[in-house]
């Protein structure tokens, strides 16, 4: 009971629910409102229960009996499953939606069995999974591909970039290797969705795993059944037996990711310097640090996105500056495809290993993975992408012109749980 009460405490400050009548909900800190939401197929199975089910308040939730998750009727479950429980509030966010899942990797599919429901709003950023009610509510930003599209999407920033514009150094990120785009096609906004869903779904897996799915109660609320089910999490699991060691970056990702205040010592701290402290540990990106939530989902996400779509991912640390360029961004510490470090691959085989089935077996895929490499320092985060002679993943600009920095790059490189 101490548990659950401290889960929804937290919940309560990152996601108060204003009213329940009408389904509208509104969020400190996420601010959104889904109160225009609707089922995308309206005749499916649990269309009449989806919307009350995901805008429950605390201790309101929907139990297991009436919107049990996916796997719990199917394993894995098929893309018109997963559509049956797709909510919107426009009818083009089901449907680009459905065309992305279309062409996605069956283990996708698996970690859809976790969930109760997908949301996609236009005031949703970021998108989170909320233990709650065991559904993703996910940015429809990752989806649109018309100016008329966009133009329905709630245009507010990402609210943690106020938390990180504090420090003198930026944390940086990026995939490399994809297709070189010059506008959003299907197949560029589905590698962007593919790093979002396997994030989001990898805290669905790990708060809810399927393993427990004979075991809880459905006459239970499912906030009610995840509490019971805190030691099970992979997560509490690897925090018990192969935790993080840096107490600075804990404390960085503290003022970071959680708004925690900073002292004039820490807004002065370089990026040479936070380079220095998160190198020797075991984790893939700062962002690891700020819960043993998003520590389990970081490592999931580069697996996933390097097993399946062969993309390295870039970390780094640069110097604080609003320029619009991104060479203007000097790196002070980097390196290429964190999962090449023994201590952070190891932590990472055992995360795929908890959320995929058996059959899913990863261990030579691992053994095959190449050593990380080091980035150039004391250059732009732009040219340190070019030295390494890898195609840039995205340009928008002609060679002549000074590339202009990818903001969500800037940004967390995970997504929302609503999870102390």
């Amino acid at each position: 009971m101490r548990r659950f009460i401290a889960i929804l405490i937290s919940l309560s400050l990152i996601s108060i629910a204003c009213t329940a009548c009408g389904g509208k909900k509104k969020n400190v800190g996420l601010d959104e409102d889904l109160s225009n939401i609707h089922p995308y197929i309206v005749n499916s199975p649990y269309a009449g229960v989806l919307k009350k089910c995901v805008t429950a308040a605390p201790y309101q939730s929907c139990t297991l009996n009436e919107l049990p998750p996916l796997g719990m009727l199917s394993s894995p479950p098929d893309l018109d499953d997963i559509m049956g429980r797709v909510v919107v509030s426009h009818n083009w966010m089901g449907k680009r939606f459905k065309d992305v899942l279309e062409d996605m990797p069956d283990d996708l599919y698996y970690l859809f069995g976790a969930l109760t429901a997908v949301v996609i709003d236009d005031d949703i950023r970021p998108s989170y999974y909320n233990p709650r009610t065991g559904a993703i509510y996910l940015d429809p930003g990752y989806l649109w591909l018309s100016e008329t599209e966009r133009s329905v999407i709630n245009p507010k920033e990402d609210f943690r970039g106020e938390y990180i514009r504090r420090m003198a150094y930026q944390p940086v990120w990026r995939y490399t290797g994809g297709p070189k785009a010059t506008k959003r096609t299907l197949q560029t906004i589905k590698l962007d969705m593919a790093q979002l869903l396997f994030h989001e779904l990898a805290h669905a897996n790990d708060i809810f795993p399927p393993a427990t799915y004979a075991s809880v109660d459905p006459s239970l609320r499912i906030e009610v059944v995840i509490d019971r089910l805190y030691d099970d999490f992979p997560s509490t699991q690897l925090l018990t037996h192969a935790p993080l060691q840096s107490t600075m970056m804990y404390h960085l990702a503290g003022i970071l990711y959680r708004g925690n205040n900073a002292s004039s010592t820490d807004r002065a701290i370089t990026a040479e310097q936070v380079g220095a402290y998160f190198e020797p540990d075991g984790s893939n990106d700062d962002y690891n640090y700020s819960s043993q939530y998003e520590d389990v989902a970081m490592l999931f996400e580069e697996a996933m996105m390097k097993r399946h779509f062969n993309l390295d991912r870039d970390v780094g640390f640069v110097n604080a500056t609003n320029s619009p360029y991104c060479n203007d961004y000097i790196l002070g510490w980097g390196m290429r495809n964190r999962l090449g470090v023994e201590k952070v691959k190891q932590r990472a085989r055992w995360v795929v290993a908890q959320l995929l089935p058996a059959e899913s077996n990863y261990d030579e895929w691992f053994d095959s993975l190449p050593e990380a490499r080091a980035l150039p320092t004391g250059v732009g985060w732009c040219d340190s992408e070019k030295s390494l002679d890898v195609v840039m993943e995205k340009s928008f600009h002609t060679e002549s012109e000074p590339e202009l920095i990818d903001p969500r790059h800037l940004l967390p490189a995970g997504h929302l749980l609503n999870m102390p």
